[in-house]
């Protein structure tokens, strides 16, 4: 892993040059949480201004090839003003993810430092970032990144909720885990990792501590088969007090 974090970061820095202001992890690896069957690396970098579509082009090339290699990458590129001026959802300058991959294999250039591209999630990515990030590269984080409101962090934590309640069946353990992040966050302010979400609702919904466990078993790389009925009703168990909260 620090191999390919190393590798990352010297790509970043030589694709960037002098723009680039540093190289920051968030997610499952700086939780540690990190499971090679279902996590990705998740990087958010920073330049003291746009890059160059070439350089994009450059740093698109190196993904295609490196990412899922062995671990998906998650990257985001912010520059500094668009943090200086936070509005919610956040502007960004260039993002790629396995999900990207089919639009930026068809065409590549669509999607290099288009302006006005905003992305919801980055206010949950920011604070977990000022939470429990850690700097892979440049400055310390509370010297690049601002504090995000609350209200917005809300906001984007449960435009994900509500995306986890209706596609449960897509992808039902990032659901079941995600839902339950929430879940906490609103009842006691704690943001977690989604295995120690998971954990916590072991605790709380004791009830569904069968179910729970195998949908903890899958994050962890198991391939347990889950039952969706089991499944379907955990979803209900954590939504109903989940509602009364919003």
């Amino acid at each position: 892993m620090n191999e390919v974090l190393e590798d990352l970061v010297a790509k970043i820095e030589d694709i960037a040059g002098d723009r680039l202001v540093g190289v920051y992890l968030h997610g499952s690896l700086a939780m540690g949480s990190f499971f090679p069957e279902s996590s990705d690396i998740d990087v958010i970098a920073v330049t003291n201004q746009a890059l160059e579509n070439e350089q994009y082009r450059l740093l698109t090339e190196y993904l295609l090839a490196r990412s899922d290699h062995p671990f998906p990458i998650e990257i985001s590129v912010l520059n500094k003003e668009q943090l200086q001026h936070w509005k919610h959802p956040c502007l960004f300058d260039y993002h790629f993810s396995e999900d990207w991959r089919e639009y930026f294999e068809m065409d590549p250039a669509q999607h290099f430092n288009k302006e006005g591209m905003r992305d919801a999630d980055l206010a949950a990515h920011l604070t977990i970032l000022n939470k429990r990030g850690r700097v892979l590269y440049g400055p310390p984080i509370k010297e690049v990144f601002p504090a995000i409101p609350v209200e917005d962090y809300k906001n984007a934590i449960l435009a994900d909720y509500q995306d986890c309640l209706e596609e449960m069946d897509d992808d039902p353990v990032y659901s079941i885990l995600n839902m339950l992040r929430v879940y906490r966050y609103l009842q006691d302010g704690m943001i977690n990792s989604k295995l120690e979400a998971g954990e916590w609702g072991l605790l709380q919904l004791p009830e569904y501590q069968s179910v729970l466990r195998k949908v903890i078993a899958v994050q962890k790389g198991d391939s347990k088969l889950l039952d969706m009925q089991e499944v379907d009703s955990l979803r209900e168990a954590i939504h109903k007090p989940v509602k009364g909260m919003l």
